[in-house]
């Protein structure tokens, strides 16, 4: 099999994403977006307007601003009290949890090898190669024979972003000739999420924290330079999990917090690829986290905020193998 270090991987890839980066990368992105009219000019004008003429109506009618921040602060902490307590609970059980991913991960490959017809197939246990985005902070990365895992943690005040992690694993076509080949793979995450958004006098879509969270499987035909993309197919993109904390009410509104488990295994599909003779095909089986924390404008009392953790306790990033089933 041709050699292949990590950095001709990571300067061919980011030459490809470059001139690619159209229909094919845009479908694996998790990023909750939105088109904010409030960012055009005229359109933020009215609503700043709207949002002084509030207040200003707010204050002669007697609003209590200091009673009601007190009010907010001890709200903030109730709920930030009610999701630790949850997030202890997950974190308690995040062994338990993760123990029952391998088991799963193993019977799933099992089930997979009964079904492959012909029985020619190959294991990738390992990853040559795990590669985070540039602003994602690993604290723990650990490759070995269906066990491969990373830990991290993200924290946001205020602030949007786009990270991922992806586990990179090799194939060569071993024939001579074209073969047409099925691909499965299969990603465990297990971690505790919030959002928060911020209290504030009036309602400002602004104040609203989300975070998206997907799994996808990408294949690099390295017989093109740049390596190409084949045509998308349903089974490559699996949706992990979501949550949205937005203001709640269009006058004084306490701010809300949102959190979620993500305690779950993700099956990644690509079948019938066809590979060159002797070609060699990169595999990438990726956790793409999009988030945006809130930010608030006029009479916003604090910032929003993310937080996403796959480091505490037994929280990580599982991929345990790449199956490659040969059709032909």
């Amino acid at each position: 099999m041709s050699e292949i270090n990590e950095y001709q991987v990571k300067m061919a890839l980011k030459v490809a994403k470059d001139l690619s980066a159209g229909p094919n990368l845009q479908l694996y992105d998790a990023d909750i977006r939105r088109v904010d009219l409030l960012e055009r000019s005229q359109v933020g004008t009215n609503q700043r307007a709207l949002e002084s003429l509030y207040i200003s109506y707010l204050t002669k009618t007697g609003f209590e601003v200091d009673r009601f921040e007190k009010i907010c602060e001890q709200h903030q902490t109730e709920l930030c009290r009610i999701v630790e307590e949850q997030k202890a609970d997950a974190i308690k059980h995040s062994s338990y949890t993760i123990e029952a991913f391998r088991r799963g991960a193993d019977s799933r490959r099992d089930a997979v090898l009964e079904l492959a017809v012909p029985p020619t197939y190959e294991i990738l246990r390992s990853p040559f190669l795990i590669w985070p985005s540039q602003g994602l902070d690993i604290s723990e990365e650990h490759v070995e024979p269906s066990k491969s895992r990373v830990k991290f943690r993200i924290f946001s005040d205020g602030a949007s972003g786009r990270e991922a992690v992806g586990f990179y694993f090799l194939w060569q076509n071993p024939s001579h000739r074209r073969a047409v080949i099925n691909v499965d793979s299969y990603l465990a995450v297990n971690g505790f999420c919030t959002a928060a958004s911020g209290p504030g006098i009036v309602y400002d879509f602004d104040r609203t924290s989300s975070i998206g969270v997907s799994a996808n499987l990408t294949l690099w035909q390295w017989w093109d330079q740049p390596p190409s993309l084949p045509m998308f197919q349903a089974g490559q993109l699996n949706s992990v999990g979501g949550i949205v904390a937005r203001p709640t009410f269009i006058g004084p509104d306490l701010g809300s917090v949102q959190s979620m488990t993500l305690s779950s295994a993700h099956d990644l599909r690509y079948e019938k690829c066809l590979i060159e003779a002797d070609g060699i095909v990169v595999f990438v089986v990726t956790l793409v986290i999009s988030y945006q924390a809130g930010h608030g404008g006029l009479g916003s009392l604090g910032n929003g905020y993310v937080d996403i953790d796959f480091a505490s306790g037994d929280f990580q990033v599982m991929c345990p193998d790449v199956l490659v089933t040969v059709l032909t």
